[in-house]
């Protein structure tokens, strides 16, 4: 990897580790977004889970511009668990749930926290980087949590 992609996995890396809090903890992160945020980036690090593909998915489902503004710079419009309920589906938010050992509406309310930020944070230049640097970055990240 070139020494650009190095520094932009390290920018990720410390942006996201400093971003995520709990919506019942304030600037805490919670061990359910403790728990979530390590599926996630497991997720992110082994291929299964691509951002791009989630974003799609936030598209299809009506919310390009909310999606676009976490990508984008500038202010993050919130997410409602309701939404990410709506855009996982009861299959994949059931398997998260399931893996994470937490009830599936309380993953939705974490998630509709910790998406937002986890998309903003890896996308510090108002957009998505190379996949490659994302996995790096969650695989750096996995191992601080």
């Amino acid at each position: 990897m070139k020494e650009n992609g190095k520094a932009q996995t390290a920018q990720i890396t410390e942006a996201v580790s400093e971003s995520v809090g709990s919506p019942t903890k304030g600037s805490e992160t919670s061990s359910a977004q403790s728990v979530l945020m390590t599926i996630l980036l497991h997720k992110i690090e082994s291929g299964e889970l691509d951002l791009r593909t989630l974003l799609t998915r936030f598209h299809s489902s009506g919310l390009a511009q909310k999606a676009q503004s976490w990508v984008k710079n500038g202010e993050n419009e919130a997410l409602a668990a309701h939404e990410v309920e709506q855009v996982l589906g009861p299959k994949d938010l059931e398997r998260i749930s399931s893996e994470a050992g937490i009830p599936a509406n309380e993953v939705s309310i974490e998630l509709a926290e910790l998406l937002p930020k986890m998309v903003d944070q890896f996308s510090p230049e108002g957009r998505l980087p190379e996949n490659i640097t994302i996995s790096e970055a969650a695989s750096l990240l996995k191992s601080k949590i």
